[in-house]
């Protein structure tokens, strides 16, 4: 108990309303099976958040039963966006994220995606039209 507590429930006020923040942007995609959520610098800016406290917020999406794969993507200080990927099921987010220059493995993975937010968040949601394919 005291280990979950600590990894999950023990968020600084900045953390939750970061979290708070993104779950705004939930977009489910493919039947419900693909979950995006995106964060851009100004939900830092307002919520005195870090980058390191995005750190498991990927996984609240997977709370709806129907989610096989995750997508957060972070607009960074630079303008890259950071492409963060999960899967719990038979999507290989390891496969897309190289694709994109980035890597991981089957379950997890990552990339940088180029500005915009919004292209960048085309670009992968279009890599992930083979769960369309499964429903």
């Amino acid at each position: 108990p005291q280990i979950y507590q600590k990894l999950f429930q023990d968020f600084t006020y900045a953390r939750f309303k970061l979290s708070l923040a993104m779950l705004n942007t939930l977009e489910l995609w493919y039947g419900d099976q693909l979950a995006v959520q995106y964060l851009r610098q100004i939900d830092f800016d307002q919520t005195g958040a870090n980058y390191e406290d995005t750190e498991n917020l990927i996984n609240e999406c997977f709370k709806i039963g129907s989610i096989k794969a995750s997508v957060l993507l972070v607009e960074l200080k630079d303008g890259r966006i950071r492409c963060s990927l999960r899967s719990r099921s038979d999507v290989n987010v390891g496969e897309i994220a190289a694709k994109f220059g980035g890597g991981g493995h089957k379950m997890a993975s990552g990339t940088f995606l180029e500005p915009p937010l919004e292209k960048a968040k085309e670009q992968i949601i279009r890599e992930f039209s083979l769960l369309d394919a499964e429903s």
